[in-house]
């Protein structure tokens, strides 16, 4: 096995290292003397004489299609071998004593042809090959010399172990970044992608591979193979580079022009789509020269900078981008080296980029992956508990926001020390009761990718309540959360990526703690034109000023044990959701951190304040402390209001009381009552005249059905700040009767013309659809229930509410308990006149 590798490792230096001694290549280019041998192939004394010696092998671009190379003295008694240069079509003629014995001819151009040429010249003198070139590119002529057959077969052999070996390693590198880009979906992992796929492309173009396997595909694509190729290789690049150095310095003149390459790759590659000449050509050797020597250039910046992967991107891309510059230089006929030689430089600096850079990005890899575990939360909660757990979290939650409502009040009376000690208190009953949480969000930090629609202060309270509970064993954190605001602010996020950057920003401050001093965290909740602005101070070290422009970028850094990956994690998540994060920080004093989101439209079950048309209020909750915390909330601006704390009780209740007098306020879930909160807003049909109150809100099920009910929710969490209106009811002006009783019509006529509201009858639902166009869609419709020839009132209104009609009352003599209200239906009553 040593052997092998050892021979192998030869068998490359000899490659590389080989500089051609037998560079010195006679040509000739005379129009005249080229067309004339390429009609008879008879005046070989003419192509002799007209022949230079060229001493090189690239001539590079000549403004000629047909170049004729002579070999003569050189391939006596050798082996002659020639690779092909890309989709060149070359004539082969040997001649021995100017007789012509032998022609090969090939042609990519036509998906023709061997991998390579040879002429068996061992034991022949007196011999001279002529090669009659018809190509549009760089015009060269790279070929070897073998002494001996068994040198000759050896070389082969060895070439196609390496090209096994090469294009698998690649092959698989390729595979291997698609599998990483679906793990992680970052960017820069395309861009690599990209890179190594346009090689791959190249590679197989000129080891010949790309024509003999793909030939089923047209020319159009396979003559533009390369230059196509180079247009992805160049994008794929300067994004790799770019987008890494971007991160750190986001503002940088230099890597901002670096990054205009980009855009030249793009016009390039357009252009190759349109049109196919030796200008699109020559321009892609000067795009890979720009390649090469922008690359370079930014790589030995970024190292002045020490921008973080600087040295590791330089070591990699250096021998791939020296290589291609010499490469590039050979086409262009400045570099005298041989195609052969080059072609290994490339495949072999490739492979050295792959072991290098690869293990850069698994590492990256790997270390955001030991954070997000770190961030995870465990599950806390097994099948066996939830029913239990369920209950227990029901019994505290009420009691706890009540809690909140006295120290709220209380104070403006009691000492600084008892209001901390009371503080503290309240924020580990809170925390206990967000960790025995096990609806939809039985972890906080669950993993979700899809946006979802949330009501910021309730998630950062139960994330601060996760998080002082993972910092219940140090006295010394202090973490909590303020508000003044008297509505929730609505934002569109992908909410396990939001918690996983808030856990990151809280895990810095803590980890910034001076040395002897506790340490405050305070977040803090408020609007600024239509953005939701999280603030975040501590009372830490501080940043010097210097570093404050540094902090964010990946892997920095400036507390002993962080990986300086959080907030750049943080930063690079708040940016995708088109937010904005900065920090401000003094030394000693500490660091406050400003997060800006865009603020959406709320949902349409919460409503940001409760509005009443009733002064009278009816709490339905299982919690005598939900009933004490309303009562101080409303007794004092008087409102009336009943307590019922079961399902049994509001039937009770609701037998002997005009439901639609009152406006409700219903807790979900009822102790020892087989119907939730919205069981019975559903059945009563209180959708108009009633608000949910729960700490479930944001169950997506429970979402989902009061979307469907129209009903309005709000969290319990806001009960301390959500403001309850009353808004009296104006007398309307005018209002619409359907009924088939015509003496009806004339009783509710006149007392409209004494209360000079204009009344507009009808006999039918269908009278009345007809001019429907022509009403405001908020009027009072009142509506008999017996229409005659056994037409519903109740059901036919449903044709009006479709209209947009939002006002139905259903005017019956029927008793109200034998009459059903669908919830199109806002109220019943009876067939006097309304006002």
């Amino acid at each position: 096995m040593e052997d092998i590798v050892h021979n192998k490792l030869i068998f490359i230096i000899s490659i590389l290292f080989s500089i051609s001694g037998y560079a010195n290549v006679k040509y000739c280019n005379n129009p005249a003397i080229v067309n004339e041998y390429d009609q008879n192939k008879s005046n070989i004394e003419a192509v002799v004489k007209c022949s230079e010696e060229a001493k090189k092998v690239n001539l590079g671009f000549q403004g000629t299609n047909k170049v004729i190379f002579v070999l003569d003295k050189e391939i006596d008694n050798k082996i002659f071998y020639f690779s092909f240069p890309m989709m060149h079509k070359i004539d082969f003629y040997k001649y021995q004593d100017n007789t012509l014995i032998e022609s090969k001819s090939y042609s990519k151009i036509n998906n023709q042809g061997n991998e390579y040429v040879y002429f068996n010249n061992l034991g022949q003198g007196n011999n001279t090959i002529v090669a009659l070139t018809n190509t549009q590119n760089s015009i060269q002529f790279p070929y070897m010399i073998f002494e001996t057959n068994d040198k000759f077969q050896s070389f082969i052999k060895d070439r196609w172990f390496f090209d096994g070996i090469w294009f698998g390693v690649v092959l698989f590198t390729i595979l291997l970044t698609i599998a990483f880009y679906y793990i992680r979906k970052k960017i820069v992992i395309i861009y690599y992608s990209m890179h190594i796929a346009a090689l791959f492309t190249i590679q197989l173009a000129f080891s010949g591979y790309l024509f003999s396997t793909f030939n089923f595909l047209p020319n159009y694509l396979l003559n533009r193979a390369v230059v196509l190729a180079c247009g992805i290789l160049t994008f794929g690049t300067v994004g790799l580079i770019y987008r890494t150095f971007k991160d750190q310095l986001p503002e940088n003149k230099a890597i901002k022009s670096y990054g205009l390459v980009m855009g030249v790759a793009v016009l390039h590659f357009i252009s190759s789509i349109l049109f196919y000449n030796q200008t699109i050509i020559k321009l892609t050797s000067y795009l890979t020269l720009l390649l090469s020597v922008s690359s370079i250039s930014i790589c030995l910046y970024a190292i002045t900078k020490r921008l973080k992967h600087s040295s590791a991107y330089l070591l990699s891309f250096s021998l791939f981008l020296f290589s291609s510059l010499a490469f590039t230089l050979k086409d262009l006929g400045v570099m005298n080296i041989n195609e052969i030689q080059a072609n290994y430089l490339v495949k072999i600096s490739l492979l050295v980029e792959i072991f290098i850079l690869g293990a850069v990005m698994v590492r990256t890899l790997f270390e955001e992956a030991r954070i997000i575990s770190n961030a995870s939360m465990h599950q806390m909660i097994t099948n066996g508990n939830i029913r239990i757990i369920r209950k227990l979290q029901h019994d505290i939650d009420s009691p706890l926001t009540s809690l909140e409502f006295f120290m709220l009040e209380a104070k403006k009376y009691i000492s600084e020390d008892l209001r901390l000690m009371g503080k503290q208190s309240l924020n580990r009953i809170q925390d206990i009761i967000n960790t025995l949480k096990i609806n939809e969000e039985e972890s906080i930090l669950e993993e979700n990718d899809k946006k979802e629609l949330i009501a910021i202060y309730p998630l950062l309270k139960r994330i601060v309540s996760e998080k002082r509970n993972e910092y219940k064993n140090r006295p010394d954190v202090h973490i909590s959360l303020e508000t003044n605001s008297t509505r929730d602010y609505f934002v569109e996020i992908r909410k396990s990526d939001f918690n996983r950057a808030i856990s990151n920003i809280i895990n810095n401050s803590i980890e910034a703690q001076r040395s002897g001093s506790p340490i405050y965290i305070v977040l803090h909740v408020e609007n600024n034109n239509n953005k939701v602005e999280i603030v975040v101070s501590d009372n830490g070290k501080g940043i010097e000023s210097k570093y404050i422009s540094e902090i964010f970028e990946y892997g920095k850094s400036f507390n002993k044990n962080s990986s300086g990956i959080g907030l750049n994690q943080a930063k690079e998540y708040i940016e995708s959701e088109n937010g904005n994060i900065v920090i401000d920080s003094c030394v000693d004093q500490g660091t406050t951190l400003k997060i800006s989101l865009n603020e959406v439209e709320p949902p349409t079950w919460y409503t940001s304040e409760i509005q009443s048309s009733s002064k009278q209020i009816v709490v339905l909750d299982d919690d005598e402390s939900i009933h004490n915390l309303w009562e101080e909330k409303l007794s004092s601006r008087d409102f009336q209001i009943t307590h019922l704390r079961s399902s049994k009780e509001f039937y009770q209740w609701a037998e002997t009381n005009n439901i639609n007098d009152y406006f409700y306020l219903i807790d979900l879930e009822l102790i020892n009552s087989t119907e939730t909160g919205l069981d019975l807003i559903s059945e009563f049909q209180l959708q108009n005249c009633s608000t949910l109150v729960t700490s479930h809100f944001m169950d997506r099920d429970i979402q989902a059905r009061c979307v469907r009910l129209s009903v309005k929710m709000i969290p319990k969490e806001s009960v301390l700040n959500i403001q309850l209106k009353y808004i009296q009811k104006d007398k309307p002006k005018e209002i619409i009767l359907i009924d088939d009783d015509k003496f009806t019509h004339l009783n509710w006529k006149r007392s409209a013309r004494n209360k000079n509201i204009k009344l507009t009858t009808f006999f039918s639902v269908d009278e009345m659809m007809k001019t429907s166009f022509s009403f405001n869609k908020e009027i009072p419709v009142y509506i008999d229930s017996n229409l005659g020839d056994g037409i519903k009132g109740e059901d036919a209104s449903k044709q009006i509410f479709d209209q947009g009609f939002n006002n139905i009352i259903l005017a019956t003599g029927a008793r109200k308990e034998s009459t059903k209200q669908p919830f199109w239906i806002s109220k019943i009553q009876g067939k006097e006149f309304p006002i």
